[in-house]
């Protein structure tokens, strides 16, 4: 049965907890310097968040192009058709494929209404990149750099070691150690983010 089209989408909003004021999900972001070790983090807070039954999207937010609808393909000829999204089936996975660009059309959306659209089913969204104004942002950090961010717009620090508890305690904000990523679900589930 397919849902009715709705007149008008508002824009993803979070509140200082992270939750989506739509209804939606929940979404925290991690930030940090390449290798920092933000997937392994996110990975875990995925698994933590999965084990107690919580229903978990994760979003990759990246420069890179995307190589994987390549021209040619039937998915590929399907959207130079003109489908606005494409889904590809498999036996292990399914893959939505929505253009940005199509015929000279520009499509872009917001993240926040790219978020909504996909996981407005799930609990909680986690997010390796910026990728939501007014989302929680986390920096995941190893030490060997300064931090990414000025330690002002962040919610939190996670180091490695002691890596980023100077810049927490001078900005006033948490700092939690990244190999116990336990406690730092605990304080999420703590402070709203997590349901």
């Amino acid at each position: 049965m397919m849902k009715e089209k709705r007149e008008a989408d508002s824009p993803m909003e979070q509140n200082p907890a992270g939750n989506n004021k739509n209804g939606g999900p929940g979404c925290i972001s991690f930030v940090g310097w390449s290798g920092g070790g933000k997937t392994t983090l996110v990975s875990a807070i995925v698994g933590l968040a999965a084990s107690r039954g919580l229903i978990v999207g994760a979003v990759k937010a990246t420069h890179a192009e995307l190589k994987f609808d390549a021209p040619g393909t039937d998915s590929s000829r399907f959207a130079d058709a003109g489908a606005r999204r494409v889904l590809i089936l498999a036996k292990d996975r399914e893959v939505l494929i929505c253009r940005k660009k199509q015929a000279g059309n520009d499509l872009q959306r917001s993240p926040e209404d790219a978020i909504e659209r996909s996981f407005s089913h799930m609990d909680l969204v986690l997010c390796e990149g910026p990728v939501l104004e007014g989302a929680p942002l986390f920096e995941v950090t190893d030490g060997r750099e300064s931090l990414k961010y000025p330690a002002e717009r962040l919610s939190g620090i996670v180091g490695a070691g002691s890596a980023g508890r100077e810049e927490a305690e001078a900005a006033g904000i948490p700092w939690f150690d990244r190999s116990t990523p336990e406690l730092l679900f605990q304080y999420f589930r703590e402070q709203g983010f997590i349901p």
